[in-house]
């Protein structure tokens, strides 16, 4: 029984299967971190164009 445990132990340990789908994630995230970022400066910057766009009209 102790040898099936380590066996088994070294198996998990040496598989890489997920893996790639922890990668995937961790891309996802930052490009969602991106779009948010990118969304909020572009927000801000709209909202300052139109305020100048509207006092000056």
């Amino acid at each position: 029984m102790k040898q099936f445990m380590s066996h088994r132990l070294i198996q998990t340990l040496i598989d890489d299967s997920g893996v790639t789908a922890i990668e995937y994630a961790m891309i996802a995230m930052f490009v969602a971190l991106v779009c948010i970022v990118a969304w909020q400066l572009l927000g801000t910057n709209l909202s300052t164009s139109f305020g100048n766009l509207a006092s000056s009209i």
